[in-house]
C-alpha cells in the first residue's frame, strides 16, 4: 500500500513566480527527507485558459494568481 502524501503545496498569488527564479526569495515549503509533496503549477497565462463553456474548468485560485501577478520574463536589454 503507497503511503499518503506528507505535504501539499497549492499555487497561490503566494507561491506562485511567473516566469522567473528568485533565489532571494524565502522558501514556501521544507520537506525532510523522505517526505513528499505534490505541488500544483500553472502553465501559461489568460489567454491559454479554455474559453467560457468549455468543459475544463479554470481553478478559481489559479484565476487569482493569473489576477493578482504580471510576469517577470527577466532582463530587458
Amino acid at each position: 500500500m503507497e503511503r499518503p502524501l506528507d505535504h501539499h503545496l497549492p499555487a497561490s498569488s503566494a507561491t506562485v513566480h511567473w516566469g522567473h527564479l528568485d533565489p532571494a526569495a524565502a522558501p514556501v515549503l521544507r520537506l525532510a527527507p523522505g517526505e513528499r509533496a505534490v505541488i500544483e503549477t500553472l502553465s501559461g497565462g489568460p489567454r491559454n485558459l479554455p474559453p467560457e463553456g468549455h468543459p475544463c474548468r479554470v481553478l478559481d485560485s489559479h484565476r487569482a494568481v493569473m489576477a493578482t501577478q504580471a510576469p517577470h520574463l527577466g532582463p530587458t536589454c
